[in-house]
């Protein structure tokens, strides 16, 4: 896929050539960004290299992906292309860029510049878990199940995006029949009380997870879809595309995106 991403980038010389890469992790983000740099300058060096292969990139920090700077829809440039963004950096592009009170604006104290947690698995397994009623403990050993559900079909599915809240009760366990996760019915209204006590708590810590992130943005760019529309993309290659529904979703119905493909779980490098 970052082959195909350069020669079309190449092809389209110095025109705007609007692509972008997503995927989860900043580290193999700055591994594709810094590989695709290198094949374009053996390129114009023409010295380049068949067959070889991806290389991590060093841990150290790249304004690009700066979580506390990051640009504006509005500021980019033809010459930015392609993007190599995580799917946490769109996120804050598209909260600077937006109209209204900031997702990320809040703060734990007015005295400090310290933001809130963000509640992913590990942060859900260390502060949540054991929090959640004891039959959980023995239905969901472990608890990853249980935040798969919470943040996948509950909070994260289409319709909770497009409602624009979590599932009720009845809307999630009328799914039960279309999915096939291998959990009872009982399992589910379980799993429902489990995120009940989840979103209480979230409240109650001052805390977020990315959902709400997503809620949030997606409200905003229905408010606003003006910030938007000049955003099209002609490629858009995803990695890791079957763990972010929501915010893919997002990103090709808010942002008007036009996809030709998707590179899912695996790229071509």
């Amino acid at each position: 896929m970052v082959l195909r991403m350069f020669a079309k980038a190449e092809s389209a010389e110095d025109a705007r050539c609007p692509q972008m890469l997503l995927t989860a992790s900043q580290k193999l983000c700055l591994a594709i960004k810094d590989h695709f740099g290198k094949l374009r300058q053996n390129w114009r060096n023409g010295i380049m290299e068949r067959g070889r292969l991806l290389t991590a990139a060093e841990d150290e920090e790249d304004t690009f992906l700066s979580i506390d700077d990051p640009p504006t829809l509005q500021a980019l440039s033809d010459s930015d292309f392609p993007l190599f963004w995580t799917f946490g950096y769109l996120l804050r592009v598209l909260d600077r860029s937006l109209p209204g009170a900031p997702f990320w604006g809040f703060r734990k104290s007015s005295s400090e510049l310290q933001y809130p947690n963000e509640v992913d698995w590990e942060r859900f397994q260390t502060h949540y878990l054991h929090r959640m009623p004891s039959q959980a403990h023995k239905a969901f050993a472990g608890g990853s199940k249980l935040f798969a559900e919470i943040q996948t079909v509950i909070k994260g599915s289409l319709d909770a995006l497009e409602t624009g809240q979590p599932l009720a009760l009845e809307r999630y366990l009328q799914k039960w029949d279309t999915r096939n996760n291998g959990l009872s019915m009982d399992h589910l209204r379980l799993a429902y009380d489990c995120f009940e006590v989840y979103q209480s708590l979230l409240l109650q810590e001052n805390e977020w997870d990315l959902n709400d992130a997503v809620q949030n943005l997606y409200a905003r760019c229905e408010s606003y879809p003006e910030v938007c529309e000049s955003f099209v993309l002609e490629t858009l290659a995803v990695d890791e595309v079957q763990d972010m529904v929501s915010l893919i979703s997002m990103s090709a119905k808010v942002v008007q995106l036009n996809i030709p493909h998707f590179a899912s779980r695996t790229l071509s490098l």
